[in-house]
């Protein structure tokens, strides 16, 4: 889900489309400032490990996210990857 963060709480609530509950899980989102990267944690089906990074990206905030990709083997093990971060580097 994401939404837009006012003074009176959340507002524009959207279910994103990158999981299927009933399949895998998508977990632990990290954005970048511009709002327009996405990096997630999954066990989608056809990754490298237990748990990938996938990205998705937009070119703004009111564009919708394009589908997830999972990122290659410079990023993703065997193992399990989780808790992304977004540096300006």
């Amino acid at each position: 889900m994401e939404g837009v963060i006012t003074k009176d709480g959340v507002e524009n609530i959207n279910m994103l489309n990158f999981g299927d509950q009933n399949s895998y899980s998508v977990m632990h989102p990290a954005i970048n400032n511009e709002g327009t990267i996405l990096v997630f944690s999954s066990n989608k089906p056809n990754g490298l490990g237990g748990y990938d990074l996938f990205y998705a990206t937009r070119a703004d905030v009111k564009q919708a996210w394009s589908e997830a990709q999972l990122f290659g083997s410079k990023i993703n093990t065997t193992g399990n990857e989780v808790f992304p971060g977004i540096t300006p580097d």
